[in-house]
């Protein structure tokens, strides 16, 4: 049985552990089924972009505009997104 939502909050800030947490998400991801939420703090250009690179190879992904959707602002170096894996 696959999760219907998986919650990533804050966990990415370390290169090292981007290749695991992406793995991760693909193993207990069904094909445009389960939706990925995934907030955190940019802390250094290297994790992002690598992450940001991996999410993409994975998964649709969809940049929330918290501003629209709630109605709250927020710093730049916050990201929120939904995803759902590729067919």
């Amino acid at each position: 049985m696959r999760p219907d939502v998986i919650l990533v909050a804050d966990c990415v800030w370390i290169s090292s552990l981007i290749a695991p947490l992406l793995h991760t998400l693909k193993m207990y991801t069904t094909d445009g089924y389960t939706q990925v939420i995934i907030t955190y703090q940019q802390r250094g250009r290297e994790a992002h972009e690598e992450f940001w690179q991996g999410i993409h190879e994975l998964f649709d992904v969809v940049v929330v505009d918290t501003e629209k959707s709630a109605g709250l602002t927020k710093p730049d170096v916050f990201h929120v997104f939904e995803c759902t894996k590729k067919k």
